[in-house]
């Protein structure tokens, strides 16, 4: 009778490959609880007995022979992505090995928090600002990756996770680079997907994707950024289908609804820049994640004022203020298009007095990125106001980011056009912490307005949901405020 095989003193795996709670990895990752699973493996919290820290696991099932080669090369390739990239918004990768019985595994960060389709589920339409503000990270995160020759080819909101700090702060981090493709292949490495395999999440898929094209590069990855933003917007995603053949047939054949269509308070201007992102044809989308930056710039400032806006999304619950990258480049972006107003601003005042030839003006329906600073018509003081004439005010608040209300309508910081009127309009700029400022204007002609919020004092009563009594005035004199909102509802 031969002798029993001694008992193993490594990880103990299951019939399915799951690890067990105390079981040690390379001789100092304890495994503590399960976090998730899915089908090639399954995540784990752990403890890194060296650095007394909380990391994640993630290990792959047994696949077999085949299966479990490939899968593997996936998971190193990721963890080799992974570490050459080095960006705040993508998860940080530690260390990798095999588990007693040969698994192989990643050491990852620890993330708290929730991933964006969890809060897309439960907020259904999240505030327009946060929403560009989590999609100008992962941008900022795909400029990195595609930096890298390798395109993500799996954008999905379970692929973004929004992780929460102990001071409640979140930071926008990309996750699941496994079957990412490197546009430079490493020499030597194996071909890991099929020409005509369909490889990504369906809802999110590219055209070029869906026809199982093995021509796929960054453009993909930003047409699913702007699949992204349309479901955080709309609440639904692009397409719906009975079946996954109908969906791919439907984003081969057809462009989706428009978003401002579905939600009112969304500019138009900003169904635009997903429009050009979602287009069928990849030569016309944005050429890199740069550029979808910029388009996004004129929308990083647009806030949501406390008050019911019929239609308009629920104020979330999350801390305030994304700690990415990606945010931080679209507030310069922001910052120099407003530069560049007051840069043109000042330039006008001199060419004022010339005479110039009264030209008709098309009434303006929508304020889009190219034209966030139309061309101002010039107007002798005490001349009476046409039908059809435009009128042009600067206007700047401080804090950045102020809320900014004309007779109750949400607008943001910048530039505006409206037919002059002799009727008195409200003005009213506040923000958390900062006194309101509430002012009776009247549109008359070009000028500029500059408004500045002073400091609560402290111990003063707060009254939080709606504009706070402040300072309030008349302003008479040459003001002009925009009839059309960048939600798309004039006053």
């Amino acid at each position: 009778m031969s002798a029993a095989p001694p008992e193993s003193t490594g990880p103990r795996l299951s019939d399915t490959g799951s690890l067990k709670t105390g079981d040690t990895l390379s001789g100092k990752y304890k495994v503590e609880k399960l976090l998730g699973e899915g089908g090639m493996g399954e995540v784990f919290v752990a403890e890194d007995a060296d650095l007394g820290r909380k990391v994640a696991l993630k290990v792959l099932r047994g696949l077999g022979a085949t299966g479990q080669a490939a899968a593997e090369e996936r998971l190193r390739r990721e963890a080799r992505t992974l570490a050459a990239i080095g960006h705040p918004n993508i998860v940080q990768i530690f260390d990798i090995g095999r588990t007693h019985h040969g698994a192989p595994f990643l050491v990852m960060e620890l993330l708290e928090g929730e991933t964006l389709f969890d809060r897309a589920s439960r907020e259904r339409q999240l505030p327009i600002k946060r929403a560009v503000e989590i999609v100008a990270d992962v941008l900022s995160a795909l400029q990195a990756v595609h930096a890298k020759g390798i395109v993500h080819r799996d954008m999905k909101p379970e692929n973004v996770f929004l992780a929460r700090d102990a001071t409640g702060r979140e930071t926008v981090k990309l996750l699941d680079l496994g079957i990412a493709k490197a546009l430079v292949p490493e020499a030597n490495a194996p071909a890991l997907t099929e020409t005509g395999a369909i490889v990504g999440t369906p809802y999110y898929m590219a055209p070029e994707q869906a026809m199982g094209s093995p021509d796929i590069d960054g453009r993909a990855d930003l047409y699913a950024v702007g699949g992204i933003l349309y479901t955080l917007l709309a609440g639904k995603t692009p397409f719906t289908a009975s079946n996954v053949l109908a969906l791919l047939r439907m984003i081969v054949d057809t462009d989706p609804a428009p978003v401002e269509q579905l939600r009112q308070d969304v500019p138009a201007a900003l169904g635009e820049v997903i429009r050009r992102a979602m287009s069928r044809d990849r030569s016309e989308r944005f050429p890199d994640a740069q550029a979808f930056l910029e388009a996004l710039a004129p929308f990083a400032t647009l806030i949501m004022p406390r008050q019911d806006l019929g239609r308009s999304s629920r104020t979330s619950d999350a801390a305030p203020g994304p700690a990415g990258a990606g945010f931080a480049r679209l507030m310069y972006a922001a910052l120099g298009l407003v530069a560049i107003a007051l840069v043109a601003f000042f330039a006008w005042p001199r060419e004022r007095n010339r005479p110039r030839p009264h030209r008709e003006r098309p009434r303006v329906e929508a304020v889009s990125p190219a034209s966030l600073r139309p061309e101002p018509v010039p107007v002798q003081p005490g001349s009476e106001a046409g039908p059809s004439r435009r009128v042009f005010l600067e206007v700047s608040v401080a804090p950045l980011g102020a809320a900014v209300t004309l007779d109750g309508v949400p607008i943001s910081d910048g530039g505006f056009v409206v037919e002059p009127s002799e009727r008195l309009r409200k003005l009213v700029v506040w923000a958390e912490d900062y006194v309101t400022q509430e002012r009776e204007i009247i549109v008359q002609a070009n000028e500029r307005l500059q408004i500045t919020l002073e400091a609560e004092r402290s111990g003063s009563k707060r009254v939080t949901g709606r504009p706070r009594p402040g300072g309030k005035g008349t302003y008479r004199g040459n003001i002009g405020i925009t009839t059309k909102s960048p939600y798309g509802r004039g006053p």
